[in-house]
């Protein structure tokens, strides 16, 4: 995770392992859940989430419901969502999560 401020200056970065036999596109959402803690414990609220894993934008952009482990986490990103109405989420183009302070 990359985090940069709206003129697109790096801020801060941080990794994070996560313990346990995920798919690709659930890992990819636990790292948007834990982006979205790390942000809100560094004080920010109006930041845009942009995250390269397509799937993972359609399932918590869209109105699915999935009753799978993903689908589970799809809506604790939603809620995130709803409760932080500064917090956007986008599809990104690159390789890597970026978060944008504005």
């Amino acid at each position: 995770m990359v985090l940069r401020n709206e003129e697109g200056t790096f801020i801060a970065a941080r990794t994070s392992v996560i313990p346990s036999r995920l798919s690709s596109k659930e890992g990819e959402i636990q790292g948007l859940l834990q982006a979205f803690d790390w942000v809100r414990s560094l004080g920010y609220s109006r930041t845009i989430f942009e995250v390269d894993a397509k799937a993972v934008v359609d399932a918590v952009l869209g109105q699915a419901v999935d009753m799978t482990v993903f689908g589970y986490m799809v809506k604790s990103c939603r809620l995130v969502l709803q409760l932080e109405r500064d917090f956007s989420l986008y599809l990104l183009g690159g390789i890597q999560m970026k978060l944008l302070i504005i």
